[in-house]
């Protein structure tokens, strides 16, 4: 996973980006000429200056919140534009990424599929994205109406304890919050409830009926969410909270494919050769410890991974607990195990079938 930045009218330095370890920026197109003048339009002389810095671009087409119910039409209005843009750019198989930038409910769908239609209809389908919510998201990718998809944790809710409408919200407490290559940063504006960070129940888990693709997300690039929401693991990109970044407004978001519809495109005709991170499933007779010395042993010194670090991204993958939801909870009752009782040994193997990310030979 890496972090990406998008951001509209206020922009952070490159020297700040490139600083922050960020590789992948998201910008917009759109038919204002205005926005060719208040920062929010990519333009020439600042597409100049990404490539300079080798840095990659996901391209929003947004004319406004709604503009997908205007269906085929103006998709098909709205992908021309964008692909004469592109093309001038240097950038001609850009993904456009149809922005739905409201919560859209189920009886808008057809409007927005037929939208999505209009744009394939001209730049194809392999080049047609959606932003959005999980609803309208979900339904498009289930339709097969895009490729790509970018979804917001906004109109993404999940109702546990009553309903929860995912918003941004405001910092509190002396202590900066930090994104995650560790730079602070600064929300900017404010969630109507107070944040709740617990795990919605086992039993309100199996009542929700969660369907095919959906996953339960309480993080998003590193920063804790005011809830938990959806996410459909087949978005590539899941856009988070509102910060500061070199002084410019931007949303610190979160990459979770290769391919999620930045340009230049991820090349897929080569295949990783060195070590790279993976689940491992415990055989019931090893220590964690043993795990980690037995995978150590194939790697580079370099390379080598420690046992509280796989502790660390095990739960980071699995959104705050040890095991995915569903599991057996085989996993966490080792750690219970071992780190509540003084007496026994660190070195008590796992059980069998717990679920580890580890960096793999």
């Amino acid at each position: 996973m890496s972090t990406v930045v998008d951001y509209a009218f206020s922009h952070p330095p490159l020297s700040a980006v490139r600083g922050a370890g960020i590789h992948c920026v998201g910008r917009y197109v759109s038919e204002s000429t205005s926005n060719d003048h208040n920062g929010k339009n990519l333009i020439p002389s600042e597409n100049s200056a990404l490539r300079g810095a080798g840095i990659s671009v996901v391209l929003f087409a947004e004319e406004g919140a709604t503009d997908l119910l205007g269906g085929h039409g103006a998709g098909v209005q709205r992908a021309q534009h964008f692909d004469a843009v592109v093309k001038a750019l240097g950038r001609a198989d850009a993904v456009m990424m149809c922005t739905a930038d409201f919560d859209a409910a189920p009886g808008q769908q057809a409007a927005i599929n037929a939208y999505l239609d209009g744009a394939a209809s001209v730049i194809g389908r392999e080049r047609t994205g959606l932003y959005g919510g999980y609803y309208p998201v979900a339904r498009a990718l289930n339709a097969g109406k895009c490729a790509h998809a970018v979804q917001t944790f906004a109109w993404s809710r999940f109702s546990s304890a009553g309903a929860f409408n995912a918003a941004e919200f405001a910092a509190t407490g002396d202590e900066p919050l930090r994104n995650a290559v560790g730079n602070p940063y600064t929300l900017e504006t404010q969630f109507d409830q107070e944040p709740t960070h617990a795990a919605p129940a086992d039993a309100d888990l199996a009542a929700a009926g969660l369907p095919a693709n959906a996953v339960l997300v309480t993080k998003v690039a590193g920063r804790t969410l005011p809830g938990t929401f959806l996410y459909d693991k087949r978005a590539g990109l899941r856009q988070g909270l509102i910060g500061t970044l070199g002084g410019g407004s931007v949303d610190f978001d979160e990459s979770v494919l290769a391919d999620f519809g930045q340009h230049p495109r991820p090349k897929t005709d080569t295949t990783p050769t060195g070590p790279t991170w993976g689940w491992y499933t415990t055989d019931g007779n090893t220590s964690l410890a043993g795990v980690v010395r037995n995978l150590n042993a194939q790697l580079p010194e370099s390379q080598h991974i420690r046992p509280a670090q796989v502790l660390r991204v095990t739960v980071e993958k699995n959104n705050g607990s040890w095991d995915p939801p569903g599991a057996d909870g085989i996993l966490g009752d080792w750690v219970n195990l071992v780190l509540g009782d003084p007496e026994t040994s660190p070195h008590t193997a796992i059980g069998k079938g717990a679920k580890l990310w580890v960096l793999r030979p």
